[in-house]
């Protein structure tokens, strides 16, 4: 009875890490989704821009790289705690 119930709690441990790693990879893909999206829509209005405002779009290429960074860090800080959580 000591085994089947030990054996129990180890699964049951086992099913709680593994919904919470699912639940860090939708947050992992839903972060980087919206950021990607936000670069296309920059990238796509300084190609629109570029031959009538140079200016716009040297400022849309600005935006992209700040969200590229800022997606970049998200997700590092991400991986980073699955990796630390995958420890555990």
């Amino acid at each position: 009875a000591m085994r089947y119930r030990a054996r129990a709690r180890v699964r049951t441990l086992e099913e709680v890490r593994l919904r919470e790693r699912e639940r860090i990879a939708r947050d992992l893909h839903d972060t980087v989704a919206h950021h990607v999206s936000a670069i296309a829509v920059r990238a796509q209005a300084g190609i629109a821009t570029a031959p009538a405002d140079a200016e716009a779009a040297v400022e849309a290429l600005r935006v992209i790289a700040d969200e590229a960074s800022r997606t970049l860090v998200e997700m590092r800080t991400i991986v980073r705690r699955l990796r630390t959580d995958g420890q555990g």
